[in-house]
């Protein structure tokens, strides 16, 4: 009939339920699997860092006025529901690898990157991170377009008359 479709038209099979799947790596934070190797990852990285462990030991002792919560898989998360990430810096490359580098990202500029990390995650310098990340990316320093203005036709030096009538001197440093 051509209208818009409501609650009770849809087609159950055809729902996406489950966690955004980008590089085969899950990053839901409600109900992400235990088998996904980056909040194996994350998780494992916990207790190295010395903020996150300061906040696994606060949390169980902690009031619901506390920023952190610690979710049903292990995973810390803000009060926004962001995964809080543990400073490692190969942990840090692989998810701006997921959402710069993947197929689906596109290596969209600085901005967009940033809005697709800080959706799921937060860390320390996370904009900083970013923009380090976006501006050393190879394929995007290759495949960006110049904007600087075109360079002009060359203007070759006038021919002097006679011997030692102009002398030039090109200094390379």
């Amino acid at each position: 009939d051509n209208v818009v479709a409501d609650a009770l038209s849809r087609r159950p099979d055809l729902e996406t339920t489950g966690p955004l799947v980008l590089n085969q790596l899950a990053i839901d934070t409600t109900n992400a699997d235990d088998s996904t190797s980056l909040n194996v990852m994350i998780r494992s990285l916990y207790p190295a860092d010395p903020d996150c462990a300061n906040i696994l030991e606060a949390l169980p002792s902690s009031s619901s006025t506390f920023e952190y919560r610690l979710n049903e898989t292990g995973l810390i998360l803000r009060k926004d529901n962001r995964i809080l990430i543990p400073n490692d810096s190969n942990l840090k490359t692989k998810i701006l690898q997921i959402c710069h580098d993947d197929k689906t990202a596109g290596h969209v500029g600085t901005a967009k990157t940033i809005d697709l990390v800080t959706r799921r995650f937060y860390w320390k310098n996370l904009h900083r991170d970013v923009k380090e990340y976006v501006t050393s990316c190879v394929k995007c320093q290759m495949n960006k377009p110049s904007n600087q203005s075109q360079l002009g036709l060359l203007n070759p030096i006038p021919t002097p008359e006679q011997r030692w009538h102009t002398v030039t001197l090109d200094l390379i440093t």
